[in-house]
């Protein structure tokens, strides 16, 4: 479909989205209906099956501002691609097919990049239980952003590009390398010289169902992730920080007792032999080795999974995991059973 817009708009709002018919009305309407009004809606169906065209089409008839493209191939980094490349605002933002949005979310995000003159803004939303931080925060030398990087990456600040508010020159020079969202998030924070950090409420996500559809290619992205960050960390100077290093391997064994709940419990068609492997190779990876060894001072913040991590044991973990899972969703408001119940 052409592109509409006879003006930069100055914010291009951008999804790729597949089957998404209970959800996209939700976001698209959120999007839609922001206090800033000068934007554009670019979204890239990945071969849906369901009624998410027809759902489209119509946002097409009802608003000027919003374009659909398509993407053969199906994979969401081939859609966000396609989106990036098609934008014509001065700023970009991608959201998540299951995001939705307060309407004052784009003014806020574009009023801390104008603020502070920063080419990425980093939306946060502390946990319930967290103290709370100042509503804006700017990382500007070199010092702030490494060490910064360090924090957001324990408030898990730095999961995914989706959210995040960026020059569009950054985003494209970061999408030249990827775009998956895990490691794209990585690329636009690693490449911008100021970002702001923005604590706000404007932006929201379902929480993901623990532990969710058995997804093969969840471990290998989080052992994408970490290796970029291992290489960011050495690159930053980092390496030597035992803190920081901590911090990293703590962020990354917690994603991979993810990987193995998802893989010993998720829905899907896998036999009990299949899921048993894929584990062994996850707590055989010399990655998940280097994080065991890195964190074994602190095995107690892991409950039940860090020893048959430790010991490699597969049939422990599925163990494990179901105890957790049932701890966790029974007894989880009880102060005693918090070591055992799961990561979420």
């Amino acid at each position: 479909m052409t592109h509409r817009t006879v003006k930069r708009p100055e914010v291009s709002v951008l999804l790729a989205v597949h089957d998404a018919e209970d959800l996209i009305a939700r976001c698209v309407e959120s999007v839609l209906s922001q206090s800033l009004r000068d934007i554009e809606v670019i979204i890239v169906d990945l071969t849906s099956t369901d009624h998410t065209p027809q759902l489209l089409d119509r946002f097409v008839d009802r608003d000027f501002r919003v374009d659909v493209l398509s993407c053969e191939t199906g994979r969401i980094e081939d859609g966000l691609a396609t989106a990036i490349e098609a934008a014509h605002g001065e700023r970009l933002l991608l959201l998540d097919q299951a995001d939705w949005l307060s309407p004052d979310y784009l003014d806020q995000m574009l009023a801390a990049a104008r603020e502070r003159s920063c080419e990425l803004v980093i939306p946060f939303t502390p946990r319930e239980d967290a103290p709370r931080s100042a509503r804006l925060q700017l990382l500007a030398t070199d010092a702030e952003l490494h060490h910064g990087a360090v924090d957001l990456l324990a408030e898990e600040v730095l999961e995914s590009a989706f959210g995040m508010l960026a020059d569009a020159s950054l985003m494209r020079a970061a999408a030249q390398s990827t775009t998956d969202p895990g490691l794209l998030a990585l690329d636009l924070f690693d490449r911008a010289s100021c970002v702001a950090v923005l604590e706000t409420s404007s932006l929201h996500r379902d929480l993901p169902v623990w532990p969710g559809p058995l997804d093969p290619a969840r471990y290998e992205r989080c052992e994408r992730q970490h290796e970029r960050l291992l290489a960011l960390f050495a690159a930053w100077g980092l390496a030597a920080d035992e803190e920081s290093m901590t911090a990293l391997h703590r962020h990354h064994l917690v994603g991979v007792i993810r990987c193995i709940e998802n893989a010993c419990l998720g829905a899907g068609h896998l036999s009990s032999i299949e899921r048993r492997q894929r584990v062994q190779d996850m707590i055989d990876d010399h990655l998940t080795r280097d994080s065991i060894e890195a964190l074994r001072s602190s095995s107690g913040e892991f409950g039940l999974m860090f020893a048959p991590i430790a010991r490699r044991s597969a049939a422990a973990c599925f163990l494990g995991a179901r105890i957790r899972g049932v701890v966790g969703r029974v007894f989880a408001p009880w102060p005693f059973a918090r070591p055992f119940a799961t990561l979420s």
